[in-house]
């Protein structure tokens, strides 16, 4: 027994234990809840000068896992040789950040990340016989819960079988996504306003892909992690991006084709029922600025966004030469200013529409061609929202 009690004796004074705590709740603003982790200055410091701890793939895979399973609670366990408390903090808000990397799979990266309420984790660091370990606790609040994820992933499955999606390129993967998102969700201008006037809500699932797509009313972020979740389950790369756009903060997408990406926002395009914020270049995506994180060199080089907007109706014109363009007065595949002008001289007898380009002009059909043709093709063509057919396809 005296034998027994010296070794625990010995043991106790040999070990040495440390404690830290780590903080890290999400940023909130307008429709906010868009996870952005606050850093103390000495923190920044430690990490902008290299002097960090090798992360842990082992324990980020781990941390992955919980994020997915939408586990509220849940313990890793790290060797480190560092016993710096900053630098240990660094690290396991490190891996945490690591764990939440885009990986191109739809239930992962940016879905994580932008569905995350809050989360803090407290550690502590012993040593044993001269082996340093790393213990933390990591405790997550997310906007949805595991039942709910279920159901989530249920409809998405639905969605894209509902879509028909087999053979077709990938930007008519995407129109076909954008379109039923527009067609299915409403916007949930109650939480938005909430929001705008608390400076934050109780109730984040207004936030989440499972209000747009399983409730069908969802805010920005709901909008961008639904477009998320069902491009890559078709196996096309998208990224969600944050920022300011009209003067508040909010969510919208970049989407990969062939080699470039394009900018679009679901919320935007639904709300103002058009198409002017669909796959458009940089120059043509106006009032929106995205966060510093996504104006880096390195995520430009990861993500070059096209120059040139993608012309969605050249692509189906080239598709099949028979079909044709309402509002499409010149068949040149697009619709465009010049249209406009040529519809304008039509109705009042300076051009000549023959009977097989009459439905392509008479916009509305009316059964006359008038300045409200010519004027729905104009809006059309710079992007607003019309209520004629300008824009659908005819064989």
């Amino acid at each position: 027994m005296k034998r027994l009690l010296s070794v625990l004796l010995a043991l106790t004074l040999f070990c040495s234990v440390f404690s830290f705590s780590l903080n890290a709740n999400a940023a909130e603003a307008d429709e906010g809840l868009l996870s952005k982790y606050s850093l103390s200055s000495d923190e920044a410091d430690i990490l902008a000068s290299g002097a960090s701890i090798p992360l842990d793939y082992v324990n980020v895979n781990l941390i992955k896992n919980h994020l997915i399973n939408h586990d509220e609670s849940f313990n890793i366990k790290s060797t480190i040789d560092s016993s710096d408390g900053n630098q240990i903090k660094a690290f396991v808000r490190d891996m945490f950040y690591e764990a939440m990397k885009h990986t191109g799979v739809s239930n992962e990266g940016d879905y994580i990340r932008f569905q995350l309420d809050s989360w803090e984790s407290n550690m502590s660091v012993y040593t044993f016989f001269g082996k340093r370990t790393l213990s933390v606790d990591y405790n997550v609040v997310y906007f949805t819960t595991p039942k709910l994820e279920s159901e989530l992933d249920k409809k998405v499955s639905s969605i894209i079988k509902s879509l028909n999606l087999d053979g077709k390129e990938d930007c008519e993967k995407i129109k076909a996504i954008h379109d039923y998102i527009c067609d299915n969700v409403t916007y949930d201008y109650d939480a938005a306003k909430i929001v705008e006037t608390y400076g934050n809500t109780s109730d984040p699932l207004p936030h989440s892909a499972y209000a747009a797509l399983c409730k069908g009313k969802a805010v920005c972020q709901g909008y961008a992690l639904a477009f998320y979740r069902l491009a890559l389950e078709c196996n096309i790369d998208v990224r969600i991006i944050s920022g300011v756009a009209n003067g508040g903060s909010h969510a919208w997408n970049i989407v990969k084709i062939k080699d470039k990406y394009y900018l679009l926002d679901t919320t935007f395009d639904d709300t103002a029922r058009t198409l002017a914020y669909f796959l458009k270049s940089e120059a043509d995506f106006p009032d929106h600025a995205p966060d510093d994180e996504f104006k880096t060199v390195e995520f430009k080089k990861d993500y070059p966004i096209s120059s040139k907007s993608f012309d969605y109706d050249a692509y189906l014109a080239s598709l099949n030469p028979h079909y044709k363009i309402i509002g499409d007065f010149s068949g040149d595949g697009t619709i465009s200013s010049d249209d406009s002008l040529l519809v304008l001289r039509a109705s009042v007898g300076l051009e000549t529409v023959s009977n097989e380009n009459f439905e392509i002009v008479d916009v509305d059909g009316d059964g006359d061609i008038s300045s409200f043709d010519a004027l729905e093709i104009l809006r059309y063509s710079v992007g607003l929202s019309v209520v004629s057919n300008v824009g659908k396809k005819i064989a």
